[in-house]
């Protein structure tokens, strides 16, 4: 099975910083079955280096979505059963992720960290009525039949936050979130800290986030 680790990062400060670190952390480790690639928005498509490349489009939050659809254009032909998209304060060890997926569908996979439900109904859009549920940007893993849906259904022009887009439109082609164990730990402080394959940092001080990034590589690097 080839996993293919997508990170949604961005040139725009603090996001740049974050690249740098995740380049120097886990991206660093080397697994046969994985590989990383950061992409962010510039005036053209194509690769910077070994490991990042750009999408021609704009760099506006309600764009990621489209972002995310021309990384999926762009990396077709690679060889990968599984993606893996995350943002740019993720860390991931890719030797868990691994582990972790193992025993997943290659098929009608839409898993990760469950964002909506709660209480919440049922909603009406674009004609059919699906569920307020969707998974978080931040931690998305899909087979390839799911993120061929995803490429070739999502428009330009729509303006929503890209996670809940996705699962939306995952509903009206009849697939839905599922259940794999797959989710994340939020790190606020070294306190939030459990063995896990993926993490998010995100407070109001974009510095500490990295440098509690760099703290759990240091402990992944001595597991």
């Amino acid at each position: 099975m080839k996993i293919l680790v997508l990170v949604g990062s961005s040139t725009v400060p603090p996001y740049d910083d974050f690249m740098k670190v995740q380049q120097e952390t886990w991206a660093t480790v080397k697994h046969e079955d994985v590989e990383v690639l950061f992409y962010y928005a510039d005036d053209k498509t194509g690769m910077i280096n070994e490991n990042t490349f750009t999408t021609k489009c704009d760099n506006d939050f309600y764009m990621s979505h489209w972002r995310f659809k021309l990384a999926l254009d762009y990396v077709w032909e690679k060889q990968w059963d599984l993606i893996f998209r995350c943002h740019s304060s993720s860390y991931v060890n890719v030797n868990m992720l691994v582990e972790a997926v193992k025993n997943v569908p290659l098929s009608d996979l839409y898993t990760g960290h469950k964002v909506g439900g709660h209480g919440l109904g049922l909603l009406e859009w674009r004609g059919a009525m699906i569920k307020q549920i969707c998974v978080s940007g931040a931690g998305i893993l899909i087979s390839r039949d799911v993120a061929d849906i995803i490429r070739r259904n999502l428009n330009e022009d729509d303006a929503m936050e890209d996670d809940v887009l996705v699962g939306r439109l995952l509903q009206l082609h009849g697939v839905n979130r599922t259940e794999h164990g797959i989710d994340r730990i939020d790190i606020e402080s070294m306190k939030d800290y459990a063995l896990n394959f993926h993490y998010r940092f995100r407070t109001d001080d974009r510095q500490y986030d990295m440098d509690n990034m760099r703290l759990v590589h240091l402990i992944h690097s001595r597991l």
